[in-house]
């Protein structure tokens, strides 16, 4: 005969004349992973620093719409992720902070009006705007403050770079 199932996970089977079930209680037991701090949550600060000089200048539109469908698939907000935005060709420009981004249309907002790209700088100093941007967040506990950058261990730094590897010394 099929097996049904008699209320959790073991069936309950008929065998020639007699019905075998068990004879036990299963009883639930957390995994490891199954356990969930509640003051975690899902804490994610995101920086997308981005080389905006002329040598990636054909690319910026494809970086752009990048940045939008990353931000339709995560969550926004203060107990998820957070975004920074800096742009740099010759010096870092931070274009909004993570302050700024309390939802997915804000975000998707300050991304579309965000100008990314231009083809009259064309020196690249990806040394120094990962400089800037480890001085204005890492460092300073008091930035993280202001620019809404949530502290650590309560949360994740997730630095993201796009840029064509071609640089200029510092």
């Amino acid at each position: 005969g099929s097996p049904t199932l008699d209320g959790l996970s073991r069936p309950v089977q008929s065998l020639n004349e007699r019905e075998v079930t068990r004879n036990f209680e299963l009883q639930w037991y957390p995994r490891f992973d199954d356990l969930h701090d509640p003051l975690k949550k899902s804490c994610t600060n995101v920086f997308w620093v981005i080389d905006q000089s002329c040598s990636v200048y054909d690319q910026m539109d494809r970086v752009k719409q990048l940045l939008l469908n990353v931000t339709e698939k995560v969550i926004i907000g203060r107990d998820s992720v957070l975004m920074t935005l800096v742009k740099y060709d010759r010096n870092p420009y931070f274009e909004f902070y993570a302050r700024d981004t309390t939802n997915n249309e804000v975000t998707k907002k300050l991304i579309s009006n965000t100008q990314i790209g231009q083809n009259e700088t064309c020196e690249t100093r990806t040394g120094r705007a990962l400089f800037d941007v480890r001085k204005r967040f890492f460092e300073s506990r008091l930035s993280r403050l202001e620019y809404g950058i949530r502290k650590l261990p309560e949360s994740t730094d997730v630095v993201i770079i796009f840029t064509d590897g071609r640089t200029f010394p510092y």
